[in-house]
């Protein structure tokens, strides 16, 4: 490779290079860059939105939540949507003005130093914040060097993101049901009935915490027709609940082992992107391990008599 000697600079305290202003220890916009595109009027048609939110990507990592900012403009590029600035996109658009503006400096990472790692998460989008603790006029300055974020696909939207625990007290045989945070005690009633009282019968006693979906009018009902006595567990006494507590910290160490060393599909990061497909290979592991109270394995103890 050829490198021409009028486009280097040498002994340069800091140079402009690619819209950022670049130094020994941080990373900055280009000012002047970003003024020519915020001095612009309100985009009047889609072209001009499209290509404010491709000047804005591309200083992305310099803007924090980025993607749920955006998250309003870009459905407005859909072909299929009618071009209309409503409040919350205007409110959007000028947020990015201002996160452009005023966009926070990068400090260059310093790979002797330990990094932090901020992350966040939440039903609309992903992200993370790299942090490090630099010298800085011979202070100790916490900075970011990165903001990584991006909104959650329609497919991962539509997956499950909840596990009812049950467990049988006398024989600590588990059952891990998939559904979703959002579904009512309807939904959660059918799915026990289909899933696990057509196949156990019904039940005599069960304990659990004071979520609506078993406090409602329907659950007392159905509770009521099987004579099953229902027992809820006090506000801040876990220990009311034990044995299902200590199930579901158990599933949770099972589940982060299993989606980082899993077999099922993965990302280029190598872990896997689907952790409720590996629900029922981790219950068939929890029954066949030895259980520590008892020294025999769960599924023995199940099936006996």
């Amino acid at each position: 490779m050829d490198i021409s000697l009028k486009k280097c600079h040498f002994a340069y305290s800091e140079l402009k290079a690619l819209g950022h202003v670049v130094c020994r220890l941080i990373l900055a916009l280009d000012k002047n860059k970003v003024a020519a595109v915020i001095l612009k009027p309100m985009p009047p048609k889609k072209k001009e939105i499209k290509s404010f939110l491709v000047f804005s990507g591309y200083y992305r990592q310099h803007i924090k939540y980025f993607s749920r900012i955006e998250k309003s403009l870009y459905k407005l590029c859909d072909q299929q949507t009618v071009y209309e600035m409503t409040e919350e996109r205007v409110k959007a658009y000028e947020e990015l003005e201002n996160s452009l503006t005023n966009s926070s400096f990068l400090l260059m990472q310093y790979w002797k130093i330990p990094f932090k790692l901020y992350i966040y998460a939440c039903g609309e989008g992903l992200g993370a914040l790299l942090h490090q603790t630099q010298i800085i006029n011979d202070k100790p300055v916490e900075r970011p060097i990165c903001f990584i974020s991006r909104q959650i696909k329609p497919t991962e939207a539509r997956s499950y993101n909840a596990l009812l625990v049950l467990v049988d007290r006398y024989r600590n045989n588990p059952m891990f049901l998939l559904f979703h945070k959002y579904d009512t005690a309807m939904d959660t009633a059918i799915m026990i009935w289909n899933k696990v009282i057509s196949h156990t019968g019904s039940f005599q006693n069960i304990i659990s915490d004071r979520d609506p979906k078993f406090t409602s009018a329907l659950w007392t009902t159905l509770h009521n027709f099987f004579e099953t006595n229902l027992s809820f567990s006090k506000a801040y006494h876990p220990q009311t609940d034990g044995l299902a507590e200590r199930m579901i910290q158990t599933l949770e160490d099972m589940i982060r082992r299993f989606c980082a060393y899993g077999l099922e599909s993965k990302g280029s990061d190598g872990f896997t992107l689907d952790w409720w497909t590996l629900i029922p290979a981790i219950e068939l592991e929890y029954k066949k391990s030895i259980h520590s109270s008892t020294g025999n394995v769960v599924y023995h103890d199940s099936s006996a008599e």
